[in-house]
C-alpha cells in the first residue's frame, strides 16, 4: 500500500526576513524528515520543532532525519547546549527516538559530534552524518527474527 506524505513548508519570520524549513511526517515509518535552508538560529529551529509537535500526524517516539546540508553556518556551542536543554524539556513529546543529523563540512560535523555527546541522557539518540544514505540506513528499523 502506498503512503501519501504531505510535505509542509514553514516560513518562519525572523529579523533577517523569512527562514524556510520543510518537513514530512511518515506515520508508518514513524519518521519526521526536516530540511532547513540558510542561516538558522536556535530560536528559529525551536519554533519549527513546536510546529512539528503541533502537527496531528506527529507522535512521541517518531525518529527524525534532519537535513542541515543547506544551512549556511553550523550552530555554535551555546546553540547546541540550548538544543540539548530543549530535548530535555520536551522529553515527553520526543519520547525515546533516534535523530540522524546530516551536515556538510567539518565544522558542522564537529558540532554534531558535540551534540551526540551531550544528548546521551535525554532519550534522544543523536548521530551526525555527512552522507544521507548512511543516515537513512541508520534510521531503518532492523527486522528481528
Amino acid at each position: 500500500m502506498a503512503t501519501r506524505l504531505n510535505h509542509k513548508i514553514l516560513f518562519i519570520h525572523c529579523p533577517r526576513g523569512f527562514l524556510a524549513f520543510s518537513y514530512t511526517i511518515d506515520g508508518p515509518l514513524r519518521l519526521v524528515t526536516i530540511m532547513a535552508v540558510g542561516r538558522v538560529t536556535h530560536d528559529e529551529w525551536e519554533a519549527a520543532m513546536r510546529l512539528i509537535f503541533a502537527d496531528s500526524r506527529f507522535k512521541p517516539g517518531f525518529d527524525f532525519l534532519s537535513d542541515r546540508r543547506s544551512v549556511e553556518e553550523p550552530p555554535d556551542g551555546d546553540s547546541v547546549r540550548r538544543g540539548v536543554a530543549f530535548f530535555e524539556i520536551e522529553r515527553r513529546l520526543l519520547g525515546h527516538c533516534r535523530w540522524a543529523q546530516v551536515v556538510a563540512g567539518s565544522a558542522g560535523y564537529g558540532m554534531g559530534r558535540m551534540s551526540e555527546a551531550l544528548t546521551a541522557d535525554t532519550g534522544v539518540r543523536l548521530r551526525v552524518f555527512t552522507d544521507m544514505a548512511e543516515a537513512r540506513k541508520w534510521l531503518t528499523p532492523v527486522a528481528t527474527e
